[in-house]
């Protein structure tokens, strides 16, 4: 099992970005081209945590991040991603599985008055 795409939408400076990923992976950039956002939003999909609103690039708008698996039939546990659920969040095509995790800004009534 590897991972080989992830996709981020709306966090930090990641505006909306999908990098396909190799078996040896090396991050380069200049200061503030969201190299540490790339990372920080990996960690976030396997960790679920919730998000500050200084998190989203567009507070309005949903985070998204979706993970690309592939080769599932080398995985060395149990991993039951044969019981999706038809429109669940994630899709299985073949030997690949798309994982998508979305983040909500929750706005108090005060956020939404005009």
């Amino acid at each position: 099992m590897r991972l080989t795409r992830l996709a981020v939408t709306n966090y930090r400076a990641l505006r909306d970005v999908s990098i396909p990923l190799s078996h040896f992976g090396c991050l380069i950039g200049e200061n503030d081209s969201g190299k540490s956002s790339f990372l920080q939003a990996l960690s976030l999909f396997f960790s679920g945590s919730k998000l500050p609103a200084s998190r989203y690039f567009d507070e309005l708008k949903p985070i998204r991040i979706e993970v690309t698996i592939e080769d599932i039939w080398y995985c060395p546990f149990p991993f039951r991603i044969a019981t999706i659920p038809p429109g669940g969040p994630a899709a299985r095509y073949g030997d690949r599985v798309v994982i998508t995790r979305p983040w909500m800004q929750r706005l108090s009534q005060r956020d939404m008055a005009c």
